[in-house]
């Protein structure tokens, strides 16, 4: 602190004491008997003028147009994010009790609905059990007509593709799923239970035939099916009758069948059983699972499927991909020293992975080779390999 001059300190007295005087004269207060305090003292400065009037300086605006609007956002800010954790738990507490599957969450009718009851704004009547049932499904039936109405005007324009997929349910019925794909996008029309249909190709054709003429065969460019004997039986047939339309076998049906056939060579089916034991012995034992997802840093392994072949050839992939972190796991003291490195199918899962004929690179070759012979074959019969490119 610095020293204040006597010299000071007199006119501050001075000053004050013309101001007592002047306010006396003024008629507003009598200060004459109070005390004067020397330690107090209040140095009349152009800010001091300007607060008398009301004006606010500099630091005044920027707290009132600044940090104040910065307190009000983040406690507005904090409000929010309080109850939106309040909203979305009730949200997902709905999904757990109901058994809705997870990835509801992205499709956009949630989205729509939700939005939907936000406009409503708050105390909405949730529909009843008889809305649901009756009224309510009426309505959604008659949306869903009228949007394929609107599909339906595209395949008279454009004309359309029907397509047939075919599967096994748990009762182990023969099931065909109907779609149309037109210029908007695909249509799910149906499913039929084919079952006493798929035996001979004469019955699929009625099949075919019957669902073409629903459809209207004026506005069917192509059937596509699967690749089995009586489809292609039956699509012969359909051509003839129907001169129009062309039978197109199931681009994806074809290169599962390639795939089939590539997994029946010796060696490559060898290292496909040998890859499904590893996997399966990984998946059937918590601490060996959770040995692999240290190593692997998190990254799974692709399992095969019983339906579809491709998924095999991924797993073959996967198991590539994760060569030295699964040689570091069967290599490592975690391993070595557990009780499942004694046990037989640890050992023999342990000898797989380091035999190293297992993962020699003939199998992708063999894979390879035949999808580049599958993609000549598809090009030359579009018209040469010009067209190679929109099959790749």
């Amino acid at each position: 602190m610095y020293e204040v001059s006597t010299r000071v300190k007199d006119e501050l007295k001075a000053y004050v004491a013309s101001q007592k005087a002047k306010k006396t004269n003024d008629g507003l207060v009598d200060l004459a008997d109070e005390e004067e305090d020397d330690e107090v003292i209040e140095i009349p400065t152009q800010q001091n003028k300007r607060q008398k009037t009301n004006v606010k300086g500099p630091l005044d605006v920027m707290w009132s147009k600044g940090k104040g609007k910065q307190v009000q956002t983040s406690i507005k800010d904090a409000c929010n994010k309080e109850i939106r954790a309040q909203t979305i738990q009730s949200i997902a507490a709905f999904f757990y009790q109901a058994g809705v599957a997870f990835n509801v969450a992205n499709m956009n009718c949630l989205k729509e609905m939700l939005a939907a009851v936000g406009n409503y704004g708050p105390h909405l009547k949730p529909p009843s059990y008889h809305e649901l049932r009756v009224p309510l499904l009426n309505n959604e039936v008659q949306h869903v007509e009228e949007w394929v109405e609107t599909h339906r005007t595209e395949w008279m324009k454009y004309g359309c593709s029907v397509k047939s997929d075919g599967w096994t349910d748990r009762k182990q019925r023969t099931l065909i799923n109907f779609l149309v794909n037109g210029s908007k996008g695909t249509v799910f029309m149906e499913s039929v239970d084919a079952s006493s249909y798929m035996k001979t190709g004469e019955k699929v054709f009625e099949l075919l035939d019957g669902f073409v003429e629903r459809i209207g065969e004026q506005n069917v460019v192509q059937v596509i099916t699967d690749n089995g004997a009586n489809f292609k039986l039956a699509g012969k047939m359909l051509m003839e009758k129907r001169k129009n339309l062309f039978w197109t076998p199931c681009a994806a049906h074809c290169l599962d069948l390639m795939l089939e056939d590539i997994g029946k060579i010796p060696d490559v089916k060898k290292t496909i059983e040998q890859a499904i034991f590893v996997v399966g012995y990984i998946y059937n034992h918590s601490f060996v699972l959770n040995l692999m997802r240290e190593f692997t840093k998190n990254n799974e392994l692709t399992r095969s499927g019983v339906t579809r072949f491709a998924t095999t050839f991924l797993t073959l992939q996967s198991l590539q991909k994760q060569k030295s972190a699964l040689r570091n796991m069967f290599a490592s003291e975690q391993w070595t020293t557990s009780k499942w490195a004694e046990e037989r199918k640890g050992a023999r899962a342990n000898d797989i992975v380091f035999t190293p004929t297992f993962f020699l690179e003939q199998c992708p070759v063999y894979v390879y080779e035949g999808m580049e012979r599958a993609k000549t074959a598809i090009a030359a019969a579009l018209g040469g390999e010009d067209n190679a490119e929109y099959i790749r």
